[in-house]
């Protein structure tokens, strides 16, 4: 079963994005913060990385470098979601290696999911 962390401090788009994803066929695991989300990425190591922008403490343009740094870690894909969409930060975040920037505004969260699983291979048309 795939792997996917949702670092999202909105509780509820959290819990919309954790259904959605464990009703496809997701081992889903969450963090309210960036701190948090580091710890889980160690812990878990996901097969993808969902991670807001927006986060108390730390942004998530932080968390990127600081997974990507990790030679662990590293491989994981991160893909970001949040509503910024300032063409400067998505292209450092880009450049600092994440995988895809998606706007949440712009996406329902089933194209998001279809995205995700086209990112990393995997078949959820069979889930239920």
């Amino acid at each position: 079963m795939k792997k996917i962390l949702i670092i999202e401090d909105d509780p509820i788009l959290s819990r919309m994005y954790q259904r959605i994803f464990h009703l496809h066929g997701y081992s889903v695991f969450s963090a309210d913060s960036a701190e948090l989300g580091y710890d889980k990425t160690k812990e878990h190591h996901p097969d993808v990385i969902l991670l807001d922008v927006m986060l108390p403490k730390m942004i998530g343009l932080d968390l990127v470098p600081k997974i990507k740094k990790n030679h662990i870690l590293k491989h994981i894909p991160i893909v970001i979601l949040s509503n910024l969409a300032i063409q400067k930060d998505i292209d450092q975040v880009i450049k600092d290696g994440a995988s895809l920037f998606i706007a949440k505004s712009d996406h329902e969260p089933k194209k998001i999911l279809e995205k995700i699983s086209k990112l990393i291979n995997f078949d959820y048309s069979v889930k239920k």
